[in-house]
């Protein structure tokens, strides 16, 4: 193992430990609040204490999804700050994406995030887009309502009941809990998080310019603009050169795939994934390895690629990625089509996907995705009626 992947390993273990630190550190605190306020005088004895308590762990579960809002409301502000244009707001699985001078509300989730906050960069050179603030936005507003809530608890906290006195704390500890988790920098579940994003962007002028080009794509996917149709400028920061890229870049590397998917050029999307894999020697984060993995396998069973081969690329880890993201994601839906129609020959199981495949289609959060994966479903049916080499 090279010293820069014991590096990596070693940040997010460290990552890991900070956030189950700080996350039980919080329900402690709690623990210890409650505790003295039902020794302070509340009668009930053990089953107040685990009223109080259950009470209290619901009054903090209220407070964390309260500082995710603010979290990625944060984001919007500080983006709108700077000139950007909101192109969706999600928390959770709700998500709110402008279509046109519309907004209306869809259902997205990516693994491992409580939110995501999507907007659209004025047309300006990277230096002049503001990105540190747009990245900083959603820690800092934590770390202001976390602060006004401890000054609040402390001033007027005698004034408060029960309920008020815990719901402020666990704002306090809440909104300190995403500030850490957000605004020191951190790789968490494979993802960089906003502080490590600041980094990156600072340490290399091709990050900030591959970020502004993915979230132009976004923009142009929610509305409606296929990645087939978009320019070719968009994309010309993607594997400029041979060097290894960082996480940022490699997203829209990703992106580049999917385009030469959408193009249907499958030749071409292959030499892309074989690019992004020797650009990026094996440090992509999770979940992208999981895109680049999920292609590879996509265009594998297209060419009707031998069954010991398919095997070896669907492997434990790829199933596992594959399963949690058919939940949300019509591509790997697509993708668990063609395996069961080019590779497992169950046609009932195709017939089940592909029900569930056209329902997810029909309410997708981006049309134009939606569309594209249609086609490719489509490709797959005449690849199925085609009689295989093999």
């Amino acid at each position: 193992m090279t010293k820069r992947h014991t590096t990596s390993a070693a940040r997010r273990k460290a990552a890991k430990a900070i956030a189950i630190t700080a996350f039980y550190a919080a329900c402690i605190l709690l623990g210890v609040f409650i505790g003295k306020h039902v020794a302070g005088g509340t009668p009930g004895g053990f089953a107040a204490l685990i009223l109080h308590l259950l009470g209290g762990l619901g009054l903090l579960m209220a407070a964390i999804i309260v500082q995710i809002i603010i979290h990625e409301c944060g984001h919007m502000a500080a983006g709108l700050a700077a000139g950007w244009r909101l192109v969706a707001l999600r928390i959770f699985g709700l998500m709110l994406v402008r279509r046109g001078r519309q907004f209306v509300l869809a259902s997205s989730h990516i693994p491992g995030t409580g939110g995501q906050c999507l907007m659209s960069p004025p047309d300006r050179p990277a230096a002049q887009c503001r990105l540190t603030l747009y990245n900083a936005g959603g820690f800092a507003a934590n770390l202001i309502t976390a602060a006004a809530s401890l000054a609040v608890l402390l001033l007027a906290g005698r004034q408060m009941g029960f309920a008020g006195q815990t719901f402020t704390l666990s704002m306090a500890v809440a909104g300190a809990f995403l500030f850490i988790q957000n605004g020191v920098p951190l790789v968490l579940a494979g993802i960089p998080n906003d502080a490590m994003n600041i980094r990156y962007l600072r340490r290399d002028p091709a990050e900030a310019d591959a970020l502004l080009a993915m979230m132009r794509a976004n923009a142009m996917m929610q509305d409606g603009i296929r990645l087939k149709d978009m320019p070719d400028s968009l994309f010309a920061g993607a594997q400029a050169d041979g060097r290894q890229r960082g996480p940022i870049a490699s997203s829209l590397d990703i992106m580049l795939l999917c385009r030469a998917i959408d193009m249907h050029d499958f030749t071409l999307a292959g030499r892309v994934a074989d690019d992004i894999s020797s650009h990026h020697g094996g440090t992509l984060p999770a979940i992208y390895d999981g895109e680049v993995g999920r292609e590879r396998l996509f265009l594998a069973l297209i060419a009707r690629r031998p069954h010991d081969e398919i095997e070896h690329l669907y492997d434990k880890k790829l199933r596992s990625y594959v399963k949690t993201m058919s939940s949300w994601q019509l591509s790997s839906v697509r993708l668990l089509y063609a395996l069961a129609l080019l590779h497992d020959g169950d046609t009932e199981a195709a017939h089940r996907l592909r029900t569930r495949f056209d329902k997810m289609a029909a309410g997708y959060f981006s049309p134009a995705d939606a569309e594209s994966e249609r086609e490719l479903v489509a490709r797959i049916d005449a690849v199925a009626a085609t009689p295989s080499a093999e």
